[in-house]
């Protein structure tokens, strides 16, 4: 046995989204999160790897902190680096680095690996150490036995006492290439397992890419506690690269160690299935009947597959994906499976259609609101005449502010910034809510006059739910810290203030009317939903489950699948349940919402989403499919007005949850707005509700529904 002077220090690699195995690995539980190759996660499984105290420290890891908890309970000893988004291998190696005395041996480890022999690997590490304490920067070469197409290689040079000196990496072959790397000797499959001294690593990372040290070094901003959360702001200004890319083929003093332990890379269907089976035998798991398939792979997490006669071919499913690929082509379906993941709204509307929105959004909309929409203090006018000319003696609304904060945020996120003005108006506008209209108790007004002073009476929830929503948006675009501290403030607020603690939920506001609406609610999700995605904290996962909670305990009429607006305290209706208005529009918007709910927390809300789209269309339609304003849930009496913003939201509720009938129907509706809402009106301007024969039914142009269109349309482009 190799002896060693000094421990190892491991460093368990964390990230990586695993989209070539989607759907069996998903952005709520990506493959390292999963137990593919034994009975525990193949997180787990690496840690059982490095558990020998006589050869190894305690373990370190590296992942996203969007999985925090799932670390945690995983490794619940073990020190966490946590990456606000990830930025490739090399910020994380650097980190590893920069976290260890400079003297330290430290061993990097990804956590989707299959090693079978790990009595082989720690042999290979005992050489790895002795190359480290010779200032080399050692990496792990599997002994290939097949011309891989799949992985990249490493030529070897000058052989020294259990290791080479490394000539060249290579990128991943043609087949024809990687057939001479097998016979030639001299390559070997690059595992992408590094071992080294910390201090001789920063050296390589001065030398190579002192960009990322030196934004990392910002990013870390300290490291004595058990668990580092590295800076959002810093951290997102670090070159995002590979260590192979970064460090590994520019340094002179690369070496490695060959190593035949059972390796493989877990990184898509074709090596999961050879994993399962080396002989290729068609593999099965879950409820899957097959007949006439040899070489394939087959896994159902929930509906029945039944397969006949296919030969090396992979069908994956869970509840609401499948994947169908040639075993062969498994490392190819990156493209189609991120076109899956992201493209199902654009999917749904044709590209001509796509274009003409964009264009009118982009063009006409935005210009025109930049142009219009805004005062010299910061704050956004209430409307404006059918002509364009703002309305500046209108009493201004509190809620108008951060809902055009959110807007211009959003602007930001899809590129829409002329000279740097929208940056400047967000900026402007979170300035304008964190001071200019704050209240002495910390709060927002529910009214200003018409100079934008602030009038007296009770604190509104809806209110200050944008609040929330506009600052987490700018945030997300911006960095702001103003605006980070802004919606934490918000938060605060609302949950200090508005929690009511017997019954659940968020009181109207904080006078002497104690009852509950149902708007204000969505929006705090909304704005919870927004802020997870920005930070994935633990606090607003816990918000948006209660409100989806009280959604389908409280809001929700389980038996017609309609929303009602407003409840007693107790949440209990005010009247008989009938009688009540119902908003198609919001249970339209409802639907939107819970699907990214769902998205973002994994909680399963299809059900739901279904009941609130069929009501919403059974009930909330005229006869020529426009959305009424309100209903009643006997039939009764419905509105005699359609605003857009219904429309708006029927739209985006069926592009969220597509069905077989959902181009058609978005095909209409988007004709529809156009013809009755949008054409023959100024560039930018539409009209905002008409009357049951479809006559304009109002004067003026709302700054609000700029809100709806944005957020009804950005994901389109």
């Amino acid at each position: 046995m190799v002896e060693i002077a000094h421990k190892v220090h491991p460093v368990i690699l964390c990230g990586g989204a695993g989209t070539r195995l989607w759907p069996l690995s998903t952005e709520l539980r990506p493959k390292q999160l999963l137990p593919l190759t034994e009975r525990d996660s193949m997180i787990a499984a690496t840690a059982a790897r490095v558990e020998d105290s006589d050869l190894f420290h305690p373990a370190k890891a590296i992942g996203s902190l969007r999985y925090h908890s799932e670390l945690r309970t995983e490794l619940p000893d073990a020190k966490l680096i946590l990456e606000p988004f990830g930025r490739d291998s090399a910020p994380a190696v650097l980190a590893a680095a920069l976290t260890a005395e400079p003297d330290d041996i430290v061993l990097i480890l990804p956590a989707d690996h299959s090693i079978r022999d790990t009595k082989s690997f720690h042999t290979a590490i005992r050489h790895a150490v002795r190359a480290a304490n010779q200032d080399y920067l050692v990496t792990f070469g599997i002994v290939p036995d097949h011309p891989a197409t799949g992985y990249g290689y490493i030529k070897t040079a000058t052989p020294k006492d259990g290791f080479f000196e490394v000539e060249a990496f290579e990128e991943k072959p043609q087949l024809e290439r990687a057939e001479a790397f097998l016979k030639g000797g001299q390559h070997y499959w690059n595992a992408g397992i590094f071992l080294f001294k910390a201090g001789v690593m920063l050296e390589a990372f001065r030398l190579h890419a002192d960009d990322i040290l030196e934004s990392t070094r910002k990013a870390l901003n300290g490291y004595a506690s058990d668990t580092v959360h590295l800076s959002r702001d810093h951290f997102a200004k670090v070159r995002k690269d590979s260590i192979d890319y970064a460090v590994m083929e520019h340094a002179d003093n690369v070496a490695m160690v060959p190593v035949e332990m059972g390796w493989s890379d877990i990184g898509d269907f074709s090596a999961l299935a050879g994993h399962k089976s080396p002989n290729r035998d068609t593999v099965s798991e879950g409820p899957v009947v097959f007949d006439d398939c040899e070489g394939s792979f087959f896994h159902s997490d929930g509906p029945t597959l039944a397969v006949k006669g296919l030969h090396n071919t992979a069908v994956i499913a869970n509840q609401n994906q499948i994947l169908v690929t040639p075993l062969n082509q498994a490392t190819q379906i990156k493209d189609v499976v991120n076109k899956a993941k992201s493209d199902v709204a654009k999917g749904q509307v044709s590209d001509e259609n796509r274009a003409r929105l964009k264009t009118w959004l982009l063009e006409k909309v935005l210009p025109f609101w930049f142009e219009n929409g805004s005062f010299n203090d910061g704050g956004f006018v209430e409307a404006v005449d059918l002509n364009g000319k703002p309305l500046a003696s209108l009493e201004r609304r509190g809620r108008i502010a951060p809902r055009q904060v959110f807007v211009w945020s959003e602007a930001l996120r899809i590129g829409f910034d002329p000279e740097g003005g929208v940056s400047d108006m967000v900026d402007a506008g979170i300035e304008y809510l964190a001071k200019t209209v704050r209240t002495e108790d910390g709060g927002w007004p529910n009214k200003l006059d018409k100079d934008g002073i602030p009038q007296p009476g009770p604190h509104s929830f809806y209110d200050h739910a944008f609040v929330a929503l506009a600052a987490s948006a700018a945030h997300r675009a911006t960095r702001s810290p103003q605006a980070a501290q802004l919606a934490a403030d918000a938060v605060v607020f609302i949950d200090t203030r508005l929690y009511d603690k017997n019954w659940g939920g968020w009181n109207h506001n904080d006078g002497h009317t104690p009852m509950k609406l149902v708007d204000p609610h969505m929006h705090y999700l909304e704005a919870c939903l927004v802020d997870y995605a920005t930070s994935y904290s633990a606090a607003d996962k816990s918000r948006n489950v209660e409100v989806c909670a009280l959604f389908e305990q409280r809001m929700l009429d389980v038996r017609s699948g309609a929303v009602f607006e407003a409840f007693a305290a107790d949440w209990s209706l005010p009247g008989p349940a009938g009688e009540q208005k119902i908003e198609p529009g919001h249970c339209f918007e409802w639907a939107f919402l819970m699907s990214e709910a769902a998205r973002l927390t994994g909680r399963d809300l299809g059900s739901w989403r279904r009941r609130l789209i069929t009501f919403a269309e059974t009930h909330g339609l005229d006869e020529t499919g426009k959305v009424y304003d309100w209903v009643t849930l006997d039939g009764q009496s419905h509105a005699q007005t359609f605003r857009l913003w219904p429309q708006l939201e029927r739209f985006r509720a069926h592009y969220s949850h597509p069905t077989p009938k959902t181009k058609a129907v978005l095909a209409s509706a988007i004709d529809q707005i156009w013809e009755t809402y949008i054409e023959g009106y100024p560039d930018g301007l539409w009209m905002d509700k008409v009357d049951d024969k479809g006559a304009p039914a109002i004067e003026t142009v709302p700054t609000s529904v700029v809100y709806h269109l944005i957020t009804a349309l950005t994901p389109l482009f």
